[in-house]
């Protein structure tokens, strides 16, 4: 792609200064030149703006036979006013500032949940003591009861998301 791309650089430089090539026996110097710059230009532009892949957040989750308990890792020093949990049917949109990949999860759940009655909550709740992992307690209220093989439709077989 980057070499056909390069090969119309290439050709239109030659057209647009083909009376430069005539008149000097080194524009083609020149035109090499116009060439490499166009391709440092585009090399940075994909470099800097094409997305990166992120680590996926670990998630651990439980399920009885009515209720999923998602745990999702808060980075030290967060607190509440740091996450933004949405809940709908089938999806499931959480935001952690300050932690990557954002937003953490904004993912379609295998199978429907009551969006009225799931809730989050910071746990543990009191003050931790130091090395103690807080963690974002999802709760998820089945539409239908029943064990879910996995949590969610892009979930890999580690309990990872992407």
């Amino acid at each position: 792609l980057l070499a056909a791309f390069a090969m119309s650089l290439w050709s239109q430089a030659r057209e647009t200064f083909s009376d430069m090539f005539a008149a000097n026996p080194f524009g083609w110097i020149v035109g090499m030149s116009m060439v490499c710059a166009a391709e440092i230009v585009l090399l940075f532009y994909l470099c800097t703006r094409w997305p990166k892949r992120q680590k996926p957040v670990e998630v651990d989750w439980t399920q009885n036979i009515d209720i999923l308990e998602v745990n999702v890792p808060l980075p030290e020093g967060a607190g509440s006013r740091d996450v933004t949990c949405r809940f709908a049917t089938k999806h499931l949109f959480l935001s952690i500032r300050g932690q990557q990949p954002s937003p953490t999860m904004d993912s379609k759940l295998l199978r429907a949940v009551v969006p009225d009655e799931c809730n989050w909550q910071l746990w543990p709740v009191a003050p931790v003591q130091p090395g103690v992992q807080r963690v974002v307690k999802i709760t998820l209220v089945k539409a239908k009861d029943g064990f879910w093989p996995q949590l969610l439709q892009d979930q890999d077989e580690k309990g990872k998301v992407s």
